[in-house]
């Protein structure tokens, strides 16, 4: 600080710099001080008129922001799930790095792009007239935040796969934000198609048997 005094002092010039300084309390404290020049009737510089601006409650408040914008952060790129968010318009405003993984593309290259990119095409109609009906002034109700809890991504290889979707809004500084959070269920449903399969195959094998097939739970002997 010293230093960069020295050098402002040097040039003779008024200035602003904001300091951080001991107060009379023993806290310290963020002072913005102005400086304007003093001349002598040669107009030779002969000192500094020093004027100072208590500025600590400011800058508390910004440096709380700046942490807890870098602790939300922190969590969303932190996420197992993807998350992006869109505006109004649906372009990409947030794309984290689980979504990275999941649709196949880098965050700056999807930033201010359609987020129908990440729709298989005959869906993008629909997604346009379903979010042109949320109701924006009151933000999404429960219901509404699941109501599209199934849908299809389309990974940038152009592979379809279905996806589970939580839609949340809200209103900064007058611009509406849409967040969604979306988990990549292909493995559940593979798993479920599997079941259901084996299902079937044991349905046919037990109408087709001649001797009688029982099921029992062997905890409780309770019939299946």
């Amino acid at each position: 600080v010293q230093q960069r005094l020295a050098q402002l002092w040097a040039q003779h010039s008024p200035f602003s710099i904001e300091l951080q300084m001991l107060g009379a309390n023993g806290q310290l404290c963020w002072v913005l001080c102005d400086a304007s020049p003093r001349l002598d009737d040669s107009g030779r510089c002969t000192g500094y008129l020093m004027q100072g601006l208590d500025k600590t409650e400011r800058k508390q408040k910004e440096l709380a922001l700046i942490q807890s914008e870098q602790r939300m952060a922190s969590l969303i790129d932190g996420a197992m799930d993807a998350i992006v968010s869109a505006d109004d318009q649906q372009r990409i405003l947030l794309f984290n790095p689980a979504a990275e993984r999941m649709f196949g593309y880098r965050a700056t290259e999807l930033l201010g792009q359609p987020l129908t990119l990440l729709m298989p095409e005959r869906t993008r109609a629909q997604h346009g007239e379903r979010m042109r009906g949320l109701p924006l002034s009151s933000g999404l109700s429960a219901a509404q935040r699941v109501a599209d809890k199934r849908l299809r991504g389309l990974r940038r290889d152009g592979t379809e796969f279905p996806i589970e979707a939580s839609l949340s809004h809200m209103e900064v500084g007058g611009q509406h934000l849409f967040t969604a959070i979306l988990r990549d269920v292909s493995e559940r449903e593979r798993m479920q198609a599997e079941l259901h399969s084996r299902e079937g195959i044991f349905t046919v094998i037990a109408d087709q048997a001649r001797e009688s097939i029982v099921l029992v739970e062997p905890d409780t002997g309770r019939f299946l």
